[in-house]
């Protein structure tokens, strides 16, 4: 079992795509969080207890059905379930995923019914109340979970995806390509956002933990793929 880990904004949804493509039917969709850090409310805990228990109740038969799970989840949960499993998540410089999120955020219809996106915008938040909103604060950190960085198997960077697809078919005998790497906003004329000195200062400050987590991952992306460098 590959336990594929999404998180926001760090081309999940094109690495998705790809796995899709290869594995077909043997790919498992699982969107777990109905609720981000800050929302936790004694109802979205109990409706995320409730999903967990049902999960648990068929997990023979998600490991015969499925050869990966991917989507937005917690990966220390899921890595109880599936001792066995190997990790794979994208990394994102922290700068960049920020400000891709609020755009995306910006972007979804304000009549969306999930409530942080409802609450974004009725808050009507500027890019640096984002930046301080508990509820999206470190979450590529947030859903690694308690999974140590070095338990992953493959990890990849949103700015080298197609080495970190390369390095992905390597290790799991895959032919996944590019084909699928597309931007999200169509607005932008290049890979990268210009980040004003007052904003990288907002982002240092409440991302501290993300920051510190992506030059680990940089770091780790370079040994597994390029070992003999």
């Amino acid at each position: 079992m590959i336990l594929s880990i999404h998180i926001p904004k760090t081309a999940g949804t094109s690495f998705g795509d790809g796995l899709r493509k290869f594995y077909g039917s043997r790919l498992l969709h699982r969107f777990d969080i109905d609720h981000w850090p800050g929302f936790a409310t004694p109802e979205t805990i109990a409706i995320h207890h409730q999903k967990m228990i049902e999960f648990k109740s068929c997990l023979q038969q998600t490991m015969s059905t499925y050869d990966v799970i991917h989507g937005h989840f917690v990966a220390d949960q899921y890595a109880a379930l599936f001792p066995d499993a190997k990790l794979v998540s994208f990394f994102r410089d922290p700068y960049q995923q920020t400000i891709s999120h609020y755009e995306f955020l910006s972007s979804i219809p304000e009549t969306h019914d999930h409530r942080a996106v409802k609450l974004f915008h009725e808050e009507r938040m500027s890019l640096i109340d984002f930046i301080r909103w508990e509820a999206f604060s470190n979450e590529q950190s947030y859903l690694l979970g308690k999974v140590p960085l070095q338990q992953l198997t493959v990890i990849g960077l949103t700015e080298e995806f197609g080495k970190s697809l390369d390095l992905f078919n390597h290790v799991f005998d895959t032919r996944i390509n590019n084909e699928f790497w597309h931007r999200r906003n169509p607005d932008k004329s290049n890979d990268s956002y210009d980040i004003k000195a007052e904003i990288r200062k907002e982002i240092s400050q409440h991302r501290a933990a993300d920051i510190e987590l992506y030059e680990r991952a940089k770091e780790a992306f370079r040994r597994q793929a390029f070992p003999n460098t």
